[in-house]
């Protein structure tokens, strides 16, 4: 497991009832396949949970997972280790002549359901093998956001109000729910940006980022050092090929600053962008003046100085840039 997969776990060992946790990892971290089959498979398995609910962007994403959990279980060996993992035999099912397989699997555990974002979800439950009903006491929710919809402030709106009230509200006061958001940070004012920042209605939940590498001071230097979060994953050559044209793997500096950083920026409030920075080796020497043997000043029609000050105390370092504009 990785160190974000690592801490998902401890916080759902801490908080099996009533939880509230926000997880911020990376693109190609494997965030996904743990969330919507690890988690489920193992909380059944060990009895900590009942009933996992599995939200996803869409209806059909959740619906693929479950196709992967029943292979699984229909293949593996799972089912003969875990006895709660076991299906439970038609004749024996609560749901013989209404369930939706692929939607829904009946374990002798309790059952899995999957929905997509902003279903109609109030007043869900089922029924076990013995007879007793059961309502969802985890909510595993994975990139309940896409593109377009994390950059609308009245969709982001929408889906908080869902999580807040249909989500939220599906526990009982004998068995409360645990809510558990995962995913990247699609734009600065995206669900899950909100929820990571621990911003309004999220100020209570237990939030932490895990983005591909972080900055963390070097005590020889005093400077700063890129440290990777999960080296035996990634090694900084991969993440240099992120950020190089020439490379495959090439992202650019915005996908890989939202995506990998969980750091989104705003392109309207880009003080340096590409069209006014040009390309590299578009321009001309400066000349250098023959009395003092140092570039002629004179020559630029205009210099600019641009500052990106240092707000903060941990090692942020001020960053001036300056350029000058030629007469051509």
């Amino acid at each position: 497991l990785g160190p974000h997969q690592r801490w998902g776990c401890e916080q759902l060992q801490l908080n099996p009832r009533g939880g509230r946790i926000v997880l911020g990892a990376n693109r190609g971290s494997g965030k996904s396949v743990w969330a919507k089959f690890g988690i489920p498979l193992a909380t059944i398995a060990l009895g900590t949970h009942k009933f996992p609910l599995i939200i996803d962007t869409k209806q059909t994403e959740g619906e693929a997972s479950l196709n992967q959990i029943r292979d699984e279980l229909e293949s593996g060996d799972l089912a003969k280790r875990w006895p709660n993992l076991r299906f439970v035999p038609r004749s024996r099912s609560t749901r013989k002549h209404k369930m939706d397989t692929s939607r829904e699997i009946q374990l002798e555990g309790g059952w899995i359901v999957a929905v997509g974002a902003q279903a109609r979800i109030r007043g869900i439950r089922r029924r076990m093998a013995d007879g007793s009903m059961i309502r969802p006491d985890l909510a595993v929710a994975d990139d309940l956001e896409d593109e377009r919809s994390a950059r609308s402030n009245f969709q982001t709106n929408q889906l908080e109000e869902w999580v807040f009230s249909s989500v939220s509200g599906l526990g009982t006061a004998e068995r409360l729910i645990t809510i558990m958001l995962i995913g990247t940070t699609l734009s600065v004012d995206s669900l899950m940006n909100r929820a990571l920042k621990n911003r309004g209605r999220f100020a209570s939940w237990t939030s932490k980022r895990f983005p591909i590498m972080e900055a963390v001071s070097d005590q020889m230097t005093g400077g700063r050092l890129d440290r990777l979060i999960w080296p035996e994953r990634y090694d900084m050559n991969y993440v240099r090929s992120l950020l190089d044209p020439k490379s495959p793997n090439f992202v650019g500096y915005l996908t890989f600053s939202r995506e990998y950083l969980l750091d989104p920026r705003v392109i309207s409030e880009a003080l340096w962008t590409e069209a006014l920075l040009g390309k590299a080796g578009e321009y001309k020497p400066i000349p250098i003046d023959p009395k003092t043997g140092k570039p002629n000043r004179r020559w630029f029609k205009s210099i600019v100085v641009a500052v990106d000050p240092s707000w903060g105390t941990k090692g942020d370092l001020c960053g001036i840039v300056v350029a000058g504009l030629g007469p051509d």
